[in-house]
C-alpha cells in the first residue's frame, strides 16, 4: 500500500478581504459561508483540491486582526498560527480595493518571519486594467505576487499553478479510503466543539460559552486504533424563529447537509436539560435521511444522585422505540470520551447487518403468532414473505395482500421485533410493502 502525505496550503489574512469566497472557488463547491460582516469564518476549514493529477489540502482561516477584542478573536489567532506551522505554502490574501494596511504588514512580518513558502494573493481585481492597484502591495517585501478576482474567478487557474508547482503527482490508487463519516449534531452550546476537539486531539473548533460559536461544519480525519474516521463538527441547530440572520440560517443548512453526507450521527445532549421535543425532531430528521445514530450525554459530571441506568429509562421513555446506544460523558474533563467509538463500531456493524430470506421469514412467522395483526373491515393482514434489498440503509421488502392493512403501529412492531432479536440498534430499518396475490406461505 503507498499513501502520500498531501501538501497542505493555508489561506490567510485580515478580516473581510475575501479568503472564504478564494477557499470556495479552489473548492469549486460553496464550503466556507461567505458574508460582508467581518469575522464570519471562526473555524478552520480543510478541503481537498486537485488539478492535473495533483492534489493538496486547502486550510481555510479566520481573518487575522491581533487587536481587534471581540468574542473568540483569541482562538482564532490560535487556530490561524496552527495553520501556518501545518502549512507547506501560505496563501497570502489582501484586498486590492483598500491597499495595504497596517494589520496587512503585521501578518506579512510573521508569514516572512515563519520561512514558508509564501504566495501573496492580491483580491478584488477584475482584469488587467486594474492591476495598478497592486502596486503599493510590493512594500509588504513578498515576491511571489498573483492578481485574483475570487468572485469572478480572474486569474485563478494562474494561481492553481503556483499552488501545484513541485508538488508531485498523485500516488493514491491503492490508498485507504477514509472511513466512515461521523456527524456531530445536537442543539447550541450543548459541548459539540469541545468533544469534536477532544476527539481529534487538537483546537480545530472554537470552544466558546457564546451561542452559535461554530458556524462552518468542520471535518477532520483521524485514526483509533486500526480504523479511520472523518468527524464533522457542526453549527448548533436551533428553531426557525431563534435564526436571527442569514449566517445563522445558513449554518443550519449546513448543519442538515452534515446529516445527508454523514454515516452515523452523534446525538448530543446536555445532561442537565435531557431531551426535548426539538431533540426528537432532530432524531427524526436523522431518521428521516437512514443515518445511523448514537446518543451521546455530555456535561454528566454536572448531574448529582441519578444512576445512568434511569437516565436512559428515561431517554426511552421519552422517544418511542428508542433503539440508539448510549453513553455518558464529559467532553469538558475528558471523562469516558473513548467509549464512543465501541458504540459507533456497533452502529457500523448494525449497518451492514444481512439476514438471509428464510430467516427472515421465520422471524415475520414468529412474530405474527405472537402478535397476529388486527381484523379491518373483515379482512386480516396476510404476509407472505419478507426478504432484504439493501445494507446501510437497512431496508426489507414485505409482500402483503393488502398493503392498506398493514397499519403503522403493525409495522413498527414488527421493525422493533427485528431489530430486537437480530440486535440492530443505533440503525435504521425500513420496510417497502409490496401487494402480492398468492397463497399464504404461513
Amino acid at each position: 500500500m503507498i499513501v502520500v502525505m498531501k501538501r497542505k496550503i493555508a489561506l490567510i489574512g485580515r478580516p473581510n478581504v475575501g479568503k472564504s469566497a478564494l477557499f470556495n472557488r479552489l473548492c469549486q463547491k460553496r464550503k466556507a459561508i461567505v458574508s460582508d460582516e467581518e469575522g464570519v469564518t471562526r473555524d478552520c476549514l480543510y478541503a481537498e483540491i486537485e488539478t492535473d493529477e495533483k492534489s493538496a489540502i486547502l486550510i481555510d482561516t479566520g481573518g487575522i486582526d491581533f487587536h481587534a477584542n471581540r468574542t473568540g478573536n483569541q482562538q482564532i489567532l490560535q487556530q490561524s498560527q496552527q495553520a501556518i506551522v501545518e502549512a507547506d505554502t501560505v496563501v497570502f490574501v489582501v484586498d486590492a480595493l483598500v491597499g495595504p494596511t497596517h494589520l496587512d504588514r503585521e501578518i506579512a512580518l510573521l508569514l516572512l518571519r515563519s520561512k514558508k513558502e509564501v504566495i501573496l494573493v492580491i483580491n478584488k481585481i477584475d482584469d488587467e486594467e486594474k492591476e495598478f492597484l497592486a502596486q503599493n502591495f510590493y512594500s509588504l517585501g513578498i515576491e511571489n505576487v498573483i492578481f485574483v478576482s475570487a468572485v469572478h474567478g480572474y486569474n485563478i487557474s494562474q494561481l492553481l499553478k503556483q499552488i501545484f508547482a513541485g508538488i508531485p503527482e498523485s500516488i493514491e490508487n491503492n490508498a485507504e479510503e477514509k472511513g466512515m463519516k461521523i456527524a456531530i449534531v445536537g442543539k447550541t452550546n450543548v459541548g459539540k466543539s469541545t468533544l469534536f476537539n477532544t476527539l481529534i486531539g487538537q483546537e480545530r473548533s472554537m470552544v466558546s460559552p457564546e451561542i452559535a460559536t461554530t458556524r462552518d461544519s468542520v471535518d477532520t480525519a483521524i485514526w483509533h486504533g486500526q480504523k479511520q474516521y472523518l468527524f464533522i463538527d457542526t453549527a448548533g441547530i436551533r428553531k426557525k424563529r431563534s435564526e436571527t440572520s442569514p449566517i445563522e440560517k445558513f449554518a443550519a443548512i449546513r448543519t442538515q447537509d452534515a446529516i445527508k453526507r454523514s454515516d452515523i450521527c452523534m446525538i448530543l445532549l446536555d445532561a442537565q436539560e435531557g431531551i426535548s421535543t426539538f431533540e426528537k425532531r432532530v432524531i427524526a430528521s436523522i431518521e428521516k435521511e437512514k443515518k445511523g445514530a448514537i446518543v451521546v450525554v455530555n456535561k454528566w459530571d454536572m448531574v448529582k444522585n441519578i444512576r445512568m441506568e434511569h437516565y436512559q429509562k428515561a431517554l426511552q421513555k421519552e422517544v418511542p422505540y428508542f433503539h440508539y446506544p448510549i453513553c455518558f460523558v464529559s467532553a469538558k474533563n475528558k471523562k469516558n470520551i473513548f467509549s464512543i467509538f465501541p458504540l459507533i463500531a456497533q452502529v457500523e456493524k448494525a449497518l451492514f447487518h444481512k439476514i438471509s430470506t428464510p430467516e427472515l421469514n421465520k422471524s415475520i412467522e414468529k412474530y405474527m403468532q405472537m402478535y397476529a395483526p388486527p381484523q379491518i373491515k373483515g379482512k386480516r393482514l396476510r404476509i407472505y414473505y419478507l426478504t432484504q434489498k439493501s445494507v446501510n440503509p437497512l431496508q426489507f421488502i414485505l409482500f402483503v395482500n393488502y398493503p392498506e392493512l398493514l397499519l403503522p403501529s403493525y409495522k413498527k412492531y414488527l421493525i422493533n421485533s427485528l431489530r430486537k432479536e437480530h440486535h440492530i440498534y443505533g440503525a435504521p430499518i425500513t420496510f417497502q410493502v409490496c401487494k402480492r396475490s398468492q397463497k399464504r406461505i404461513f
